[in-house]
């Protein structure tokens, strides 16, 4: 091939057998890099050799080449060098929808101009390349290893739609894969970015940094709510904002975290070592219902758990986490450190009584209390005297 050919001449000299060899992929990149830049024709002549032979045999190289020269061509321009402009984006949906399909060339485009641009891309391009990687991912139903890193550069890339930050139509995108890939053979780094990202867009905000706001918690619930169930990774990462929030979180979002957990501990009918950790980050962290103390709302959850696993084949863990939040509730609060006041002893009887009986937990309880409180108030002296 000569360069003296025009580029449809020489388009059509590549394509003669189908496909683009190594050979080939080299003189390409000799006669369109002769100048140092890649212009609209050769970027336009890049994108009908890719649709042409999209899903062939072709050599390793021209997938590389393809993504370098065109990224080169949006990214190294004069006019706004490092970001993609209107024109730039309408031209690159217009040239990878041209065919009618996204294919892995095309896709692989897009997520390297994401890492790789230094400022936000235009919306119409971000959504484009957000559909585009759903489509991709879901086609078999699944989240590999390889998946994962691509929705990393996606989504933490400058030129993705929230920039380095996790924006709303990230965070959507998220919860949309996982909904449609929860309970399957996804690969275990979905699961941690997954967390990671969700719990970056809510808590590393410029709103609310640190915190849950109440869009956000309302955000969250309608979002796990709406396939209809609290999946494993949903629930982990309503333990890690619990974990890593800075400050209480809005009582509607700790209402349903401490629900959820309650409905997927009590799902096999015990408590376990791993669920007595989880509950420990829920009801000590920052972001949970009383912050790292332990308010009502959460002393009642406990209780309600013992009822519900009283007598059944718990880890030892349990008694000792059940104990101790409960009397760190009743003898580090405000109102009366140290002491049990009245209106906590008759709010203890009434939870223990509750169920009809004094189990060994609530018995060690009582002990504890006997032994750590400066003075017992009410009817609760009594009882503690009889079991404690």
């Amino acid at each position: 091939m000569s360069e003296e050919l025009s580029l449809e001449q020489f388009k059509a000299a590549i394509l003669e057998d189908g496909v683009i060899d190594a050979d080939e992929v080299a003189k390409i990149k000799a006669r369109l890099y002769e100048d140092g830049i890649i212009d609209r024709e050769e970027a336009d002549f890049l994108f009908d050799l890719n649709d042409a032979c999209s899903g062939k045999e072709n050599d390793p190289a021209w997938h590389d080449f393809f993504i370098e020269a065109i990224s080169d061509h949006v990214l190294k321009d004069e006019a706004t060098p490092g970001v993609i402009d209107e024109d730039e984006a309408s031209y690159l949906i217009e040239k990878i929808k041209g065919d009618g399909q996204v294919d892995k060339t095309e896709l692989a485009l897009l997520v390297n101009i994401c890492e790789k641009a230094t400022g936000d891309s235009p919306d119409n391009l971000t959504i484009f390349i957000i559909e585009s990687i759903k489509s991709a991912i879901l086609e078999d139903g699944i989240v590999d290893a390889d998946e994962v890193d691509m929705l990393r550069k996606v989504i933490y890339g400058e030129g993705g739609a929230g920039g380095s930050s996790v924006d709303r139509a990230e965070a959507d995108l998220l919860f949309d894969i996982n909904d449609a890939c929860t309970g399957k053979d996804n690969d275990a780094s979905w699961s941690t970015f997954f967390t990671e990202a969700i719990t970056k867009h809510v808590l590393e905000d410029e709103e609310s940094p640190g915190t849950i706001d109440e869009d956000e918690a309302g955000y969250l619930i309608g979002k796990i709510k709406g396939d209809g169930q609290v999946d494993k990774m949903e629930l982990d990462l309503l333990v890690n904002i619990c974990e890593k929030a800075s400050g209480e979180s809005p009582e509607s979002l700790t209402s349903f975290i401490l629900s959820s957990i309650k409905d997927a501990i009590l799902e096999d009918g015990i408590i376990d070592a791993e669920e007595v950790q989880l509950l420990g980050k829920v009801i000590y962290g920052e972001g949970g219902a009383g912050g790292s103390a332990v308010d009502r709302a959460e002393a009642d959850f406990l209780f309600d758990l013992n009822d519900a696993v009283s007598g059944k084949d718990n880890d030892p863990s349990w008694q000792s986490f059940f104990v101790d939040a409960i009397a760190k509730h009743v003898l580090e609060d405000e109102t009366s450190p140290g002491e049990i006041d009245e209106e906590e002893g008759d709010w203890l009887i009434s939870k223990i009584e509750g169920d009809g009986e004094y189990d060994p937990t609530e018995k060690a309880l009582l002990a504890k209390i006997k032994s750590e409180a400066k003075s017992i108030s009410g009817k609760l002296k009594f009882k503690i005297e009889m079991f404690g």
